[in-house]
């Protein structure tokens, strides 16, 4: 069973400071001490919450996010994952990374008690709460993945708004709810990644406020604005209502 979600934010050395800085004031949270061998690893702290954030400083230089499921059995879930024909890719025991069939790496790991979700941030008419996992996927592998993720999770498969969404409904209690995204057809055979979507009551206003912190619009479409951080990795700003999820 999913008992807790983390998105780690994977950032490279020359980005890491700036992009802890930026998504630590975006989000109202107080970055941790780093730890690791190499100090790579810090957690984002609500002041009131459990905290679904993380970030990382990568030894590879790559970009991007991953997800922590955080489960009672992590052998058991493991073992879940391949007969769903996920694939092992490293086994630290309280930690295993997986990587989906549709190419996604993420991590199974002990959970360890959260329970509390962070609530929206912001002065009213203008909060935003970091609330969705975008899981982006080329058009050969998207049912795949849809089935790979509702069977691991037991989250509810439902069809999103538009042809090429699918939705994991978020149990009451979870950080994150998660949208799967079929990408175009140029995208064919591409790994499949995943990026976050923040729920806004304002775009333009949280857009200009982003900005202001180091981020750079990519291109505004009617219901959301594709951003990037100041480490160049993109996120999404959403009309969507920051206390319910729903579109506002």
């Amino acid at each position: 069973m999913i008992r807790w979600t983390t998105v780690f934010l994977d950032r490279p050395a020359d980005g890491f400071a700036a992009a802890t800085e930026f998504w630590s004031t975006v989000t109202d949270t107080t970055p941790s001490p780093t730890r690791g061998e190499h100090d790579e690893f810090a957690t984002l702290l609500p002041a009131s919450a459990d905290a679904c954030l993380r970030i990382q400083r990568t030894l590879d230089g790559s970009a991007g996010s991953h997800i922590d499921l955080h489960v009672d059995d992590v052998g058991a879930s493991t073992n879940a994952a391949t007969d769903l024909g996920a694939t092992v890719v490293e086994d630290h025991d309280t930690m295993v990374v997986v990587r989906s069939p549709g190419g996604l790496t993420f991590c199974l790991v002990a959970h360890d008690g959260e329970h509390e979700r962070p609530t929206p941030v912001g002065a009213p008419g203008a909060r935003t709460l970091v609330d969705q996992v975008s899981i982006d996927v080329a058009p050969d592998r998207f049912d795949r993945e849809c089935r790979f993720w509702a069977e691991l999770t037991g989250w509810t498969l439902r069809p999103g708004a538009e042809p090429e969404y699918a939705v994991l409904e978020r149990p009451a209690g979870q950080p994150f709810r998660f949208l799967l995204q079929r990408r175009g057809a140029g995208d064919a055979g591409r790994p499949t990644a995943c990026h976050l979507d923040l729920a806004c009551d304002d775009i333009p206003t949280a857009v200009a406020a982003h900005v202001a912190l180091g981020a750079s619009v990519v291109a505004p479409f009617r219901w959301w604005t594709v951003m990037t951080d100041p480490a160049g990795v993109e996120y999404c700003l959403t009309c969507r209502d920051p206390d319910t999820g729903v579109p506002g």
